[in-house]
């Protein structure tokens, strides 16, 4: 893979002000997570287009990614593509499509400097087992769809909307025809 870095970086004043662009090309996205999150388990391959401006301390963030042939927090991930905006400590996404095994995500939204997550989301053939359910004693099987806003924060996230199922388990019983919000 490769980067290329465009731009400049002015030192004149009290603190640097950057306008660059760095664009990346298959380049594999473990060696570039371990300098800026490195708790974060993240593989694949990723194409990136960002480009940075502002001072230092507060710098508009604007690019666009697609990660492929990957995996988060050890889910497998086929694609990951969309934009992202990130200014004064606010996180935009926008057309974020994440397609994983039979699942297909769409979302767009907001991530506030609190952390506080704003998202519109559809999602379907969400496979049931592979949801981060820490309930050890509930077994869920099955794929539903998804419609809806994805709000409270990242620690205790929330969904709210329209939820659908042709045929799921619960602790071996099954439902069908499973439609709710």
């Amino acid at each position: 893979g490769q980067h290329i870095l465009n731009g400049s970086v002015d030192l004149q004043g009290a603190e640097p002000v950057v306008d660059i662009s760095l664009k990346t090309v298959g380049v594999r996205v473990e060696s570039l997570i371990a300098i800026v999150a490195p708790e974060v388990k993240l593989t694949g391959n990723v194409d990136n287009l960002v480009t940075v401006k502002g001072s230092v301390s507060n710098p508009t963030v604007i690019g666009q990614v697609c990660l492929t042939d990957g995996s988060a927090q050890g889910f497998l991930l086929d694609k990951v593509k969309g934009r992202y905006d990130y200014h004064n400590g606010q996180l935009d996404l926008s057309d974020i499509l994440i397609k994983a095994l039979s699942a297909e995500v769409m979302f767009s939204g907001t991530m506030s400097k609190e952390q506080n997550l704003d998202f519109t989301m559809e999602a379907n053939n969400v496979s049931l087992e592979r949801l981060p359910i820490m309930a050890s004693d509930l077994d869920l099987q099955g794929f539903i769809d998804l419609d809806g806003h994805l709000g409270g924060n990242l620690e205790h996230p929330y969904f709210k909307g329209e939820v659908n199922g042709e045929e799921i388990l619960v602790n071996g019983e099954r439902l069908t025809e499973l439609s709710g919000s």
